[in-house]
């Protein structure tokens, strides 16, 4: 009995260490994935009037998000960049567009369109 007791501490010690790294990776990841939606909800919250103002001064939407000119717009909330535009897919034929934002691994979806100056957002979870 006394031979296996240091042995039985040093296995508890182990799995309580094991199990402790599990839970602290997926509290890193699940942080992860809040900032990162987060951010992103920021950016297309910021979009959407940019777009609306767009179609008001041109009478169509922008062929793509890189067109519109942001000068107005303040960059670093949430942690969004300019960079992060490329993360949206984006189609408009001019009186509509749809822009949406979805990560592979994220069970979260971002959706905003428009359609002759009107926008409408959808922002849902993604069940797997």
């Amino acid at each position: 009995m006394k031979k296996t007791f240091p042995f039985l501490i040093a296995i508890i010690f182990v799995v309580i260490i094991c199990v402790g790294y599990v839970l602290n990776r997926n509290a890193q990841e699940a942080a992860a994935i809040t900032r990162e939606a987060s951010k992103m909800q920021e950016l297309e919250a910021r979009l959407e009037p940019e777009l609306k103002s767009y179609y008001q001064q041109h009478g169509a939407y922008p062929k793509k998000l890189q067109d519109v000119p942001l000068t107005n717009f303040e960059w670093g909330h949430e942690g969004a960049t300019f960079k992060d535009l490329e993360s949206f897919s984006y189609f408009s034929n001019g009186q509509t567009f749809i822009m949406q934002w979805q990560h592979a691994d994220f069970s979260y979806s971002l959706c905003l369109a428009g359609t002759n100056g009107e926008s409408f957002f959808k922002n849902q979870r993604i069940s797997h």
